[in-house]
């Protein structure tokens, strides 16, 4: 329909309704040339009755202007930190598959449900930090009320409440409940909200919900940027419709598609017997060496279109789109099913066709034009430091005194290998020192790592006082950074803040109790970017550290 419409009246076309004004993008050039070019003008939400009355203007979906900026670059940069896209979430949806394979055991059941179970509870880690049981009563609910939400969005009730509002609101039907609903879904979330402020820790967040209530407590003026625990409700409701219906809607196509193609699914099953085997669960690392399963999962997400229109928008200003001037507040929509069933970019858009997403030797080739979720979506996003800095460089060109070139980031690179590296590695080596020159702190550490951990995990840490004593003991004592001008050895050896500064004693970062305690005087390498000088060092620390945090850095993600 919308090709022939193209066909007709060109890829830009305006469309009134009830007075209201249209304006629909067509195609995966114009899509792409509009978004880009002009998306600082697409910021805006359109007031939709329906959202409004449900959301106000909070969350991810609902709001506008900076305080969306503030709150989208937020979530991502959080998510990111703990896991999302990166190989540090791949235990969790390891442990979700297994639990899923156990719940289906060679019996009958509703593919929807299951998925939506699995799907949740990575994004329950993310944002809770625990995962549910699948025959958790308040956990089917929740998802039962989701399930709702989402068949009542996709439903004529949606348009006919925009469209005649003053009518709607005022007779009965299914909106005066889905409205309910998602209220009830916010007051679980409430619920734990409330929950992890018993125990919350700043210095030690543990998902999503702890990462915001950090950044509420910070002492900045900037009301305008939404950081309350209402908003933290609604970003939260936003995460788990945006993030559950999405992927389980996806991987129901792939079961679809599977069974109606078993040639397909067969060849994939090869790939997966010839490359993981039966013996281990498939990982990230996997991928490369998967294409024709790469590029089946892509396929099935790009003819299963599960995000037709995308987000609509509206322009904040008088805009210029191709030839026209669109006034402000107009609403634009960028047609994700036009640029997924592009006839001048796939050879075959109306096929199931893994063919897209390989080349003429049968290896794995990424397309511009596969945008399955919003024009958000990046294939080619930074993975490291390096790849950030190259944009980075591409971004600040015309600033030359930020330093951002070839030679800075090789000069970078070496010092954050240096740093990194010696000082780690010589803090573990006065480990193994004092570690053989005290054995009955030794058998100690020994004896709460059996305890607490068995194994290895980051998590253990928090009952782990004694053993994190000593490491940091062991960086005091060690004294690492005795090169910086400002005496770090005069600090971890200052009398007046030290019971015994001249004796190895983890007892200085045990409280009364045997808690582990934060000291102030605790400064094993350098108090950080306060003493930096000069813009390029100021913009060249600020840069390192905030992608290195991206990518982990000092986090549970690493």
């Amino acid at each position: 329909m919308e090709n022939w419409f193209a066909k007709q009246y060109g890829n830009i076309l305006s469309i009134r309704i009830l007075g209201s004004r249209i304006v629909v993008l067509i195609g995966y050039k114009t899509v792409k040339q509009v978004y880009l070019q002009e998306g600082d003008n697409l910021a805006d939400r359109p007031k939709l009755p329906i959202f409004y009355d449900t959301f106000g203007d909070k969350g991810l979906v609902a709001a506008n202007g900076y305080s969306w900026k503030q709150q989208r670059r937020f979530a991502l940069s959080t998510l990111q930190n703990f896991g999302m896209g990166k190989k540090s979430l791949e235990p969790s949806i390891q442990l979700e598959c297994h639990l899923l394979n156990e719940a289906i055991s060679s019996q009958p059941f509703d593919p929807h449900i299951l998925l939506s179970n699995a799907v949740s509870n990575v994004i329950c880690v993310l944002v809770f930090g625990d995962r549910f049981e699948y025959s958790d009563n308040d956990f089917q609910t929740l998802l039962k009320k989701i399930r709702d939400s989402v068949v009542f969005w996709g439903s004529i009730w949606v348009q006919l409440y925009n469209m005649f509002p003053w009518l709607i609101r005022r007779v009965p039907g299914p909106h005066k409940k889905i409205i309910t609903v998602c209220q009830e879904v916010i007051d679980f979330i409430q619920g734990k909200v409330n929950a992890h402020r018993v125990d919350y820790d700043p210095s030690n967040p543990r998902d999503y919900i702890d990462c915001f209530l950090a950044e509420m407590e910070k002492p900045e003026d900037d009301t305008d940027a939404g950081f309350d625990v209402e908003t933290l409700c609604f970003c939260t409701l936003d995460l788990f419709f945006g993030g559950t219906e999405t992927t389980s809607t996806t991987l129901c196509w792939g079961l679809l598609y599977m069974m109606k193609y078993p040639e397909i699914q067969a060849k994939v099953q090869e790939e997966i017997d010839r490359v993981v085997g039966g013996s281990r669960q498939p990982s990230l690392s996997d991928r490369d060496n998967m294409p024709y399963t790469n590029a089946v999962i892509h396929e099935i997400q790009r003819i299963g279109n599960t995000v037709p229109l995308n987000l609509v928008r509206a322009t904040v200003k008088e805009t210029q789109i191709g030839k026209y001037f669109i006034p402000k507040g107009t609403v634009v929509i960028g047609s994700l099913t036009s640029v997924l069933f592009d006839e001048s970019e796939w050879e075959t858009p109306h096929s199931f066709n893994p063919g897209h997403f390989l080349d003429n030797e049968g290896k794995f080739r990424r397309r511009d034009a596969f945008l399955p979720f919003s024009l958000d979506y990046d294939p080619s996003k930074p993975q490291d430091y390096i790849d950030c800095f190259l944009a980075k460089m591409e971004k600040l060109k015309d600033d030359t005194a930020a330093g951002f070139d070839v030679e800075n980031l090789c000069i970078c690179t070496l010092d954050l290998f240096v740093a990194g590296s010696e000082t780690t590695f010589t803090t573990l080596y006065w480990g193994l020192l004092y570690m053989m020159k005290y054995p009955e702190i030794q058998a100690r550490v020994q004896e709460e790592i059996d305890c607490v951990v068995g194994g290895s995990s980051l998590s253990g840490r928090d009952n782990m006082p004694y053993t994190n004593a000593v490491i940091h003991e062991i960086q005091w004592i060690g004294n690492i950074g005795t090169a910086v001008i400002g005496s770090l050895t005069s600090v971890l050896f200052d009398e007046s803040e030290w019971e015994t500064p001249h004796s190895f004693n983890p007892g200085h970062f045990l409280d009364a109790e045997g808690k582990f305690r934060r000291r102030d005087a605790f400064l094993p390498f350098s108090l950080g970017l306060i003493g930096a000088n000069g813009y390029k060092r100021k913009r060249q620390m600020r840069f390192a550290l905030s992608t290195l945090l991206t990518f982990g850095l000092g986090k549970k993600s690493l």
